[in-house]
């Protein structure tokens, strides 16, 4: 952190010395009658510094000390292990190496700074960093790198098949693009012939009503969604067998 400058006013004097015991990143300088203690430390510590003037009478020094503050070391740790979430899943972030948090979605401040260290979301985008600036009770800051969220999105799956069905009558149902997915298939009014853990079900259309057909898709990641459609389903109509005779009689 950049020190705030210090000054000593001097008298007589024509210039400094090689000062002592600064800190590291820190220098003197002097211009009209006064020195400057100036830079930013890279070293902490207590450092009592002496400052030579030349150009007067005697040995005069300027003195003093200057303490330097350890940075706070922050760490941020997600709930979720592999950082990997589905899309809207709570994620509970911690954080901890200080006595107040700011937490950061990209450059957005989310929370605080406050007390608190934990950060509860389920809002988080693919790619999304999230990051916390951690003070200390000196007022010294550092800021985490941040960890990197990936989130997976899983689209409602497009059910392809017919509507309208006749009783009874057999019907096959598909998911469109069934990528790398597990599928589980349910249906009412009706029953499965078959598999119901393919991309494709066959199903028996036994009774005359309304009737489901829903999918549940699950990714590598367990990341989930679902869809449904309605099917009418309707008796057949016997149309019956027509007979028909004549006679003719000539007279």
């Amino acid at each position: 952190t950049l020190l705030t400058d210090i000054t000593h006013a001097t008298t007589g004097a024509k210039g400094i010395g090689v000062a002592t015991d600064l800190p590291a990143g820190v220098t003197a300088s002097w211009a009209g009658d006064e020195i400057t203690i100036s830079g930013t430390p890279t070293a902490s510590g207590t450092f009592n510094y002496s400052i030579p003037l030349t150009g007067g009478c005697g040995t005069v020094n300027a003195t003093g000390t200057i303490t330097v503050n350890p940075l706070p070391v922050g760490t941020l740790v997600a709930d979720d292990v592999d950082n990997t979430i589905c899309a809207g899943d709570q994620v509970i972030f911690t954080a901890s190496g200080g006595s107040s948090y700011e937490f950061f979605v990209g450059v957005t401040s989310v929370q605080g700074p406050g007390a608190s260290n934990t950060y509860t979301t389920t809002s988080l985008s693919d790619g999304d960093v999230v990051t916390v600036r951690v003070t200390d009770v000196n007022g010294c800051t550092d800021t985490h790198a941040g960890i990197t969220m990936t989130v997976e999105t899983v689209d409602s799956p497009t059910i392809l098949g017919p509507v309208e069905a006749c009783n009874p009558s057999s019907v096959s149902y598909t998911v469109t693009d069934p990528g790398s997915y597990t599928f589980l298939w349910t249906v009412t009014n009706g029953t499965i012939v078959g598999s119901d853990t393919n991309s494709t079900v066959d199903v028996l259309w036994d009774t005359a009503g309304q009737g489901t057909v829903s999918v549940v898709i699950t990714s590598l990641n367990a990341c989930i969604n679902s869809n449904n459609i309605t099917v009418d389903v309707s008796n057949v109509v016997d149309t019956g067998t027509i007979n028909s005779s004549s006679s003719l009689t000539r007279r």
